[in-house]
């Protein structure tokens, strides 16, 4: 029983978490580079609003970049950051609504 609710807790917190979808502008092979836009979305009953969005430049190693914008607070929030990539990958960034809210991230990836 015990199990069963662990996994479904799991399930639920997973699907909170989810990620907004990142759409590919531009991909070059050569280089192994691709330029996306995350839209940041909320459902509704019938369609999905956008509120703001991140543009980002993905390498195939895992580096990459991003700059981005939230709207969905009465103040915009702007974002940027990168991560190093590899199996080892550093990421940090910042985000502002240049007034009251700021905030720094920063992470640890590691691939096995």
């Amino acid at each position: 029983m015990y199990a069963l609710c662990a996994v479904w807790a799991l399930m639920g917190g997973a699907a909170a978490r989810a990620e907004d979808p990142k759409l590919p502008l531009s991909h070059d092979e050569d280089a192994g580079r691709t330029i996306y836009i995350q839209p940041r979305l909320s459902p509704t009953e019938d369609s999905m609003h956008s509120h703001g969005a991140t543009v980002g430049v993905q390498n195939k190693d895992g580096r990459g970049a991003y700059i981005g914008t939230d709207t969905s607070t009465e103040r915009p929030k702007y974002s940027v950051g990168g991560e190093s990539g590899g199996d080892l990958s550093f990421s940090a960034g910042v985000e502002s609504d240049g007034k009251d809210n700021h905030g720094v991230k920063a992470g640890v990836k590691i691939r096995y």
